[in-house]
């Protein structure tokens, strides 16, 4: 796995634990636009 996503994954999870916003609604524009994930 990509260490880059391990970082990103990390940092949602901190900013979904501080904000209390949906970890889908930030991780998939990074993983889609950031990192070229296909959605489908």
């Amino acid at each position: 796995m990509d260490p880059y996503i391990i970082f990103f994954g990390l940092a949602v999870g901190v900013l979904v634990g501080l904000t209390g916003v949906g970890g889908g609604s930030l991780m998939t524009p990074l993983l889609i636009l950031v990192f070229g994930v296909k959605p489908v």
